[in-house]
């Protein structure tokens, strides 16, 4: 065992017997327990001592060991785990077995890979690769360098998982079958610290974190480097039974606004939708028309018509003189006797007659109260006829006489009743129950 190993395991042992998993401490308190009470001379003596420390808590970190809770030396340890393998074995891993098992997702735009082959950086230029992490730029010395490939919003690893894929790992072997980490060649080498790094990671910064020295991966190719990024925000959507930390919605949010600045997506409402579609299905998939008026209007880009729904139109009420949005009701049925401010949408007929009976049901519960009805037009699905600039008067004073149309409905019916000219439903019922019931008869 070399001696930087040493020291990570006596750091390690030393930890591990002064704190239990989840508790905070310091990097002082690490110098102390290691430096001073629980010293080896051997390993400290005509070193850098703190440094020393420092980078052998780093490789905990990497092991999904210690946490680095913030960047003024808080650290916790979050799992005691410690691996049955050799971690600087070359071959612990297979490159048979990536390509013949691997795959990567290959529905990100303007990406270029090669499944069936090995990459070797002269005939193959992209393919599957075993590298070396001396050779790669991980998230943490990516941001250090200054270098954007980041594609979250917030964190780009996450201590609770590398942990878990340690220990997935460990326990059962690599999993070739599940979608590997991608990286691709850096333009120019770069030297730092005593090491030439070749690759940056585009997918798979937990998976780099883990413990082991050699990284099975994808190397890829993009068009240009908001490709490359595009590529780690596509890889990162949800995919049943992989160990990660699926997208966000946030995350895309930032991906999708660097396409508008790049003149890569059109700076529309319909073209964002169309990408939100075609590569974030699973992201707002309900409502769409409105995470893209969300993206846009991050970016002060703002779409023809409003895309409302009672939630938006309550955070709408922000720009409204007069109007404090913790007065309005977004939904009728509650509101109590000192609600009398409530948001509707207007614009999908089947769902009218509910609203409107809701609306009159709370006048008949509290009939000295004057209600107020914000309203907005609804689009989409179930809309027959969308608002536009065109038809937007028109339509609210359509779906503005739907109140009084209500009640003139409920007259006649009352109206009706007593003259005894409604007949009786006559009602029967499908069997249904095959224990009890005969099937073929009515109930």
């Amino acid at each position: 065992m070399d001696s930087s190993a040493t020291t990570k395991e006596h750091i390690k042992q030393v930890l591990f017997e002064n704190f239990e998993e989840g508790v905070l401490f310091s990097v002082q308190q690490v110098y102390d327990l290691v430096l001073v009470h629980n010293r080896i001379d051997e390993l400290y003596d005509g070193k850098c001592e703190e440094e020393v420390v420092r980078a052998a808590c780093q490789r905990l970190r990497n092991e999904g060991i210690l946490e680095f809770v913030d960047d003024d030396g808080t650290y916790r340890i979050v799992s005691i785990k410690t691996t049955k393998s050799d971690l600087r074995d070359p071959n612990f891993f297979s490159i048979d077995d990536l390509v013949k098992y691997g795959r990567i997702n290959q529905k990100a735009p303007k990406i270029t890979f090669d499944p069936n082959v090995i990459y070797d950086g002269v005939n193959n230029l992209v393919g599957w690769a075993i590298l070396n992490k001396n050779e790669v730029i991980n998230h943490t010395l990516s941001e250090k360098l200054g270098l954007k490939t980041q594609t979250r919003s917030g964190k780009a690893t996450f201590p609770k998982t590398i942990a878990d894929i340690n220990e997935s790992i460990d326990e059962d072997g690599y999993d070739y079958r599940s979608f590997q980490p991608a990286v691709s060649v850096l333009d120019k080498p770069i030297e730092h610290e005593g090491l030439t790094y070749k690759y940056v990671v585009r997918d798979g910064n937990n998976r780099y974190e883990t413990a082991w020295q050699y990284f099975p991966c994808a190397v890829i190719q993009g068009e240009s480097e908001y490709y490359l990024r595009h590529y780690g925000a596509v890889a990162n959507n949800p995919v049943a039974n992989e160990l990660k930390n699926n997208i966000t919605e946030d995350d895309v949010k930032i991906i999708i606004q660097e396409g508008l600045k790049e003149g890569v997506i059109e700076k529309t409402r319909e073209a964002v939708i169309a990408h939100l579609k075609a590569h974030f299905p699973k992201m707002r998939s309900g409502s769409r028309k409105h995470f893209a008026a969300e993206i846009l209007g991050a970016v002060g880009i703002r779409a023809s018509m409003e895309s409302f729904n009672v939630t938006l139109a309550k955070e709408a009420l922000d720009e409204y003189v007069g109007y404090n949005k913790d007065d309005v009701s977004t939904r009728i049925e509650g509101m109590g006797e000192d609600d009398t401010q409530f948001i509707v949408g207007l614009g999908r007929s089947g769902d009218h007659d509910r609203k409107m009976r809701m609306i009159l049901d709370k006048q008949l519960e509290f009939p000295e109260n004057i209600y107020t009805m914000l309203a907005f037009l609804e689009d989409g699905e179930g809309v027959a006829e969308d608002p536009t600039a065109h038809n937007v008067d028109r339509l609210r004073v359509k779906w503005e006489g739907l109140w009084k149309k209500h009640i003139q409905h409920c007259i006649a019916v009352e109206r009706a009743y007593r003259e005894n000219r409604l007949n009786p439903l006559n009602v029967k019922w499908f069997m249904q129950s095959n224990d009890t019931e005969e099937r073929g008869k009515f109930y």
